[in-house]
C-alpha cells in the first residue's frame, strides 16, 4: 500500500479492511503519524481502544511519555490505608505513535487496567 501525502495531511487513525476470496474479512486499525522529521508528536496519554477480544483484553493508547507501564488490579477496592494495589505487568515499554497491550485469559471486564507513564 502506498500513499501520496498531500501537503495539508494530518496525523490520524485509519482502518484497513481486506476481504479474502472466500469472503472472510480482516480489519486492522493504525495511527498514521504525519510529520516532517522523526520526532514524536507531543500529546497526552489517551486510551484509543479497550475491548474484550477472544478470551482476553486489548488496550491501545497514545501519549508523549518516553516509556509506559501497563498495570492491573483485580478490583478497585481500597486497602486499609485507602489505596488500590496495582500490579506491574512486564517491563516498561518504549513509546510508539500507538501502543498496544494484550492480556490473555481475562473474562469480560473482570480486571482493571491503567497505563502509567514512566520517565
Amino acid at each position: 500500500m502506498t500513499w501520496d501525502v498531500p501537503s495539508n495531511a494530518e496525523s490520524d487513525f485509519i482502518e484497513l479492511r481486506a476481504e479474502t476470496d472466500n469472503g472472510d474479512t480482516i480489519e486492522q486499525t493504525f495511527f498514521v503519524h504525519v510529520h516532517g522529521d522523526d520526532s514524536l508528536i507531543p500529546r497526552q496519554t489517551t486510551i484509543v481502544k479497550y475491548e474484550a477480544y477472544n478470551g482476553g483484553m486489548i488496550i491501545g493508547w497514545t501519549g508523549s511519555a518516553k516509556k509506559y507501564q501497563v498495570q492491573k488490579t483485580e478490583s478497585l477496592d481500597q486497602n486499609a490505608g485507602g489505596l488500590i494495589k496495582w500490579e506491574n505487568i512486564g517491563e516498561p515499554q518504549d513509546n510508539a505513535p500507538v501502543n498496544f497491550y494484550v492480556e490473555q485469559n481475562v473474562s469480560g471486564n473482570s480486571a482493571y487496567f491503567r497505563i502509567k507513564p514512566v520517565e
